[in-house]
């Protein structure tokens, strides 16, 4: 092999390998294709440009972060070492000692939600809030023109009582209040005189208005972390026009969270969409209240809520292709993978939708994985009375230094008995819960996975200890059409119920991959790639999409 090679010939490298682990790149500009990435799959998620790093080429993924040049390629999923690597290329190792390719900054507006400590009100202004909150909503119980108006945006008595709202009347005539800072435990604020001369100011400004109390947890009683309020039209043209909403000093600015404990999440801006969509869909999704669009840290309760979560709707204001909602958007799938851009139905949020007449539970539905739609499964993690032995895979998989075969072992096929008329249940999915799944798709797959002798296994991933690729495995010959139902339905409208109930202690490693399959499309067989989702959970956490004909290479290989 000669030492160097020209540009061109480099440039084709990089796309050659690519190819040659089933990553068919596609053409996007004159310097850079899409392609599948080669550790976490997709399907044009991973950026080549064949021409970059002195005809090394680089490419870039990016949902997971996965970077380098063609020498890193080989090192990584050709095992070659860095010598080895540049021989193969025909390159200089000298030449490859620089820098690999930095992974670039992600464009802006695109890039992480940071996860930040809540800063709690001081103790002081919390029992002021509270007591302000309970006086507030008194007037607000009194005051029917007001309760008609939150009526007819989708929050009656009941969510008025529910969520504490309440109404400052002003006092004296007064279309606000006036109260000493030290009061409410806040020190005196930067301000100017009449003259434009610096002062301490030693009051603050309530305004008239509707109040809206941010409670630290769902129950009614719980403490307040902020109080806002939402000034009537007639007073904001008078005084301070553009000030719709004000924040009581001293406040939390944390997202406001409801439904500490649901599966999925719909994301909006105002609190009182938040609200409405909590009292009349509560049942299906939490809520979430970011109060803006251009939000880029979120607190550490609520982003920890937002990563559980199976499905998220992101329903910020629609206000046109390139409005704020938009452009809000794009930092939503790059931190939660299980995001997706959900825009109301009608109108720009779900306070217009509903005074509409939209069908707002309808919309939600429709968003969500059908394993959270309600009447087919079970609410809750499964509970397991009397369980002694530790939940954990049946077989653990070191995939480095030793061969795939070898390293997974061999799984016994499983007894006629147990695949045929078994009426208690299946074994890898918790016995408790195998009766709920006939009214979801799994019905039909369980049936025909145990007609065909078909069971899902794992095999090792290629990143971490924890990482596997779930699979279907067949004992014996299955015809194309049967295989590819039960592909489709496993990994499409059954995934989150698998995911979800299954049981990981019958969940076996496959010797090899022989009669591995996947979800089949046009650019081959796809599988799940799965972690633990946690120490307590006994289920699986879906982590991307993998090609499976890189393992079938590495598998023939050994």
């Amino acid at each position: 092999m000669p030492c160097k090679q020209d540009i061109s010939v480099m440039a084709a490298d990089l796309l050659g390998l690519f190819e040659a682990h089933g990553l068919t790149p596609k053409k996007e500009t004159a310097v850079s294709w899409a392609a599948p990435c080669p550790a976490c799959g997709g399907k044009d998620r991973c950026v080549v440009k064949p021409g970059d790093h002195d005809g090394r080429g680089g490419y870039f993924c990016r949902r997971c972060g996965t970077y380098g040049d063609s020498i890193q390629f080989l090192r990584d999923y050709e095992g070659m070492s860095y010598a080895d690597a540049c021989r193969h290329l025909g390159v200089e190792a000298v030449r490859a000692r620089t820098a690999l390719p930095r992974a670039p900054r992600p464009a802006a507006g695109k890039d992480p939600f940071v996860s930040a400590a809540s800063v709690p009100p001081a103790e002081q202004w919390a029992a002021k809030a509270r007591a302000f909150a309970a006086w507030a909503h008194d007037h607000l119980l009194k005051n029917p023109e007001q309760l008609a108006w939150l009526a007819a945006r989708g929050l009656p008595l009941e969510a008025v009582t529910r969520y504490r709202l309440g109404w400052n009347p002003g006092e004296r005539g007064k279309s606000c209040l006036i109260r000493p800072r030290s009061s409410w435990g806040l020190p005196p604020a930067e301000g100017k005189d009449k003259d434009g001369k610096p002062v301490a100011k030693t009051t603050f400004w309530i305004p008239r208005g509707l109040v809206i109390p941010h409670l630290a947890t769902d129950d009614p009683e719980g403490p307040v972390l902020r109080l806002r309020i939402r000034r009537p039209e007639a007073d904001r043209n008078e005084f301070k026009e553009n000030t719709k909403y004000y924040v009581i000093p001293g406040s939390g600015m944390d997202a406001m969270l409801l439904g500490h404990e649901a599966r999925a999440y719909v994301v909006v801006e105002s609190e009182l969409d938040a609200l409405m969509l909590h009292h009349q869909v509560g049942d299906l999704v939490g809520a979430v209240s970011v109060m803006t669009a251009n939000v880029k840290k979120l607190e550490a309760g609520v982003h920890e809520a937002l990563v559980r979560a199976m499905c998220i709707l992101v329903a910020l204001d629609a206000e046109g292709k390139d409005g704020a909602g938009a452009k809000g958007w794009a930092r939503w799938p790059t931190s939660f993978p299980r995001a997706k851009r959900w825009p109301c139905p009608v109108g720009k949020d779900p306070g217009e939708a509903f005074a509409a007449g939209a069908n707002l539970r309808a919309w939600i539905l429709a968003g969500l994985p059908p394993v959270l739609q309600p009447g087919l499964l079970p609410p809750g993690k499964p509970k397991f009375e009397g369980e002694t032995e530790e939940p954990g895979e049946a077989a653990t998989v070191d995939a480095e230094g030793a061969g795939l075969a070898e390293a997974a072992g061999v799984v016994p096929a499983p007894e006629a008995e147990a695949c045929q008329d078994q009426e208690a249940g299946v074994p890898w999915l918790i016995p408790d819960y195998v009766s709920a799944l006939g009214l979801v798709p799994l019905a039909e797959l369980l049936e025909a996975m145990r007609h065909h002798r078909v069971e899902p296994v794992l095999v090792p991933g290629l990143a971490g200890g924890d990482e596997r690729v779930l699979v279907l495995w067949a004992w014996e010959d299955v015809p194309a059409v049967a295989m590819a139902r039960m592909a489709k339905l496993f990994f499409g409208a059954c995934l989150e119920a698998v995911l979800w109930f299954v049981d990981l202690r019958h969940l076996q490693a496959a010797k090899s991959l022989r009669r591995a399959h996947g979800r089949a499309d046009d650019t081959g067989e796809w599988a799940a790639i799965v972690r633990r989702a946690s120490d307590e959970m006994w289920g699986l956490a879906f982590a991307g999409w993998t090609n499976l004909r890189h393992w079938r290479g590495k598998d023939e290989a050994n």
